[in-house]
């Protein structure tokens, strides 16, 4: 019999997780609400389930059959031949309404448990369509699944045509919801098609698979700003573009602060030292720095050792991508630049060339490759 939760109307979330987790592992099927509609559920190894599942999929006019799971760093357990810009797109787009469908193999024993038609699910030619769903309750019952599930994203305009018959358990909610319904986005080896236009546009994917820069210091008040500015307007004059136009050409430059308080100026004494090379660092606003932003960036360069080993410490996994400034090609510890926050004019003015020296050594790296 069909059982409905409104989790609106709701308090205790964590019953109907216990709810519908227990459902999902008893081989029922379970919808669960989604940023473009609802995805119904099922476990891989549940026979009876996946053939609903099935079901469900054939009546609709555009199925979107995805493999979801629960957080982007697992999907080199479920997937083969998973290239750079596909761990690019998966860490920028998830959690969020784009399915990857990535590799052309699986991973030796990950179906062993699965039924037939599980096997097929999601796949194709080009490899196997995966999702982390943004919805924060849909994604908590990933989290507790013994396994990936199955999953079938039924867009907000197509939900009537979905019969419940097949579905055991409908958790509801109002959250709002992106009509234009889920990207669906095949990732090669150097670069990506869109299979589906949906929420997120291919111009957007273009954004997210280039480089980000983030310079870190203390406060981002001082050093990592004016890292930032200057680097841009490097990266601006090589590339012969405006500042503006960095993000459609490939490159994203940031900076935060490990100790920063959200939404303060950068020093006037930076300021007015960028001021005068017709720089613009008036409107800077400092941002601590996230293991969010973290995973989001393809180079990390810091302005002292201490700033690379607290990162380091907290996340070793980014040793690759996270080096001291001073040492832009990876080897060698290199030197600190020192902070001159509290001096006058002429330490900042030092500061401000010792980090424009190693910048034009990374600008070189980078265009080198």
């Amino acid at each position: 019999m069909l059982q409905q939760i409104d989790l609106d109307q709701t308090d205790d979330h964590t019953e109907v997780l216990r709810v519908a987790v227990s459902q999902l592992e008893s081989g029922n099927v379970v919808a669960v609400p989604d940023e473009v509609g609802m995805t119904v559920l099922a476990l891989p190894g549940q026979a009876s389930a996946v053939a609903k599942l099935t079901a469900m999929s054939e009546s609709l006019e555009f199925p979107a059959q995805v493999v979801a799971i629960p957080h982007f760093s697992v999907l080199d357990d479920f997937a083969d031949n998973v290239s750079g810009v596909a761990m690019k797109l998966a860490r920028r787009c998830w959690p969020g309404p784009v399915a990857l469908r990535v590799g052309c193999g699986q991973p030796e024993g990950m179906t062993e448990d699965w039924t037939g038609e599980a096997k097929e699910w999601a796949l194709s030619e080009f490899g196997r369509s995966f999702l982390v769903p943004g919805q924060a309750f849909s994604n908590a019952v990933l989290g507790e699944l013994s396994s990936p599930a199955l999953g079938l994203v039924v867009a907000i305009n197509e939900t009537e045509r979905v019969t419940t018959d097949n579905i055991d358990l409908i958790i509801n909610s109002n959250e709002n919801r992106y009509a234009e319904g889920l990207s669906v986005v095949h990732v090669g080896v150097d670069d990506f098609e869109m299979e589906r236009t949906g929420v997120v546009s291919d111009r957007i994917l273009s954004r997210l698979t280039g480089e980000i820069f983030l310079f870190v210091c203390t406060g981002n008040t001082c050093r990592s700003p004016m890292a930032e500015a200057l680097f841009r307007n490097m990266l601006a004059d090589h590339l012969n573009c405006q500042d503006d136009e960095l993000l459609d050409r490939g490159h994203t430059v940031v900076s935060a602060g490990l100790s920063a308080y959200p939404g303060a100026s950068a020093s006037s004494e930076a300021v007015q030292l960028l001021k005068s090379d017709g720089i613009d660092l008036s409107s800077h606003e400092s941002q601590p720095v996230t293991e969010e932003l973290l995973f989001h960036c393809d180079h990390i360069l810091t302005m002292t050792q201490n700033h690379l080993d607290a990162i380091l410490n907290a996340f070793p996994e980014l040793a690759g991508r996270a080096r001291l400034l001073s040492n832009s090609v990876g080897t060698g510890r290199g030197e600190d630049v020192s902070d001159p926050i509290g001096g006058g004019a002429d330490e900042y003015r030092d500061c401000r060339d010792e980090i424009e020296g190693y910048l034009r050594t990374l600008l070189e790296q980078q265009t080198s490759t």
